[in-house]
């Protein structure tokens, strides 16, 4: 995990490397980081909540069926064969049981759920998901930006054959009692 980032929403999401002030591009020109980025973002109504990953740089990844299906993912895959891999896996890890019991810590492939668009670049991958008009989206803006609770989110690749298995999580992160009416500019 490179950045997490609520930001007051300018509708649909930006291309976030073309944003000059964003916490990647400083990594990229500043600390020279040259990994490959995946970037998720969500629109949460007023708010944009932005992850950037780093790819992994362990030598035998790429010959595991999880790097052979990120590979694949990021490089050979339509947009429709993305959607239908990219899962989300979020968990409560404390709050009000009204929340807990409202999200349930099971995989959900993101794009069955919410409008996914996804943009891709040299060295880079990014999703942008809609949250603003499924119930499941809707749902997710409430738990995030409540500051009720405090919740981890898990990034999957779905492997559909036997050799993308086993799965593996590409990505985490964790968010502790985010409020969105603190994010300045959003409401």
């Amino acid at each position: 995990l490179l950045s997490v980032l609520m930001s007051a929403s300018r509708g649909a999401a930006p291309n976030e490397l073309s944003r000059a002030a964003s916490a990647v591009h400083r990594a990229r020109q500043d600390d020279g980081e040259t990994r490959f980025l995946l970037f998720l973002n969500f629109e949460l109504g007023n708010v944009q909540l932005s992850f950037a990953f780093a790819a992994f740089e362990e030598a035998n990844w790429t010959d595991t069926p999880a790097g052979r299906l990120f590979e694949s993912f990021c490089n050979r895959m339509s947009d429709a064969e993305r959607g239908a891999r990219l899962k989300l896996l979020p968990k409560v890890l404390d709050g009000p049981w009204v929340i807990s019991a409202s999200v349930p810590s099971k995989p959900t492939i993101i794009s069955r759920q919410c409008p996914t668009t996804f943009c891709k670049g040299l060295d880079y991958l990014q999703a942008s998901v809609d949250c603003s008009s499924s119930s499941l989206g809707k749902k997710l803006s409430k738990v995030v930006g409540g500051g009720q609770c405090e919740l981890a989110l898990f990034v999957v690749l779905e492997g559909q054959v036997e050799d993308e298995l086993p799965e593996r999580i590409l990505g985490a992160a964790s968010l502790f009692h985010t409020d969105a009416s603190r994010v300045v500019g959003a409401g």
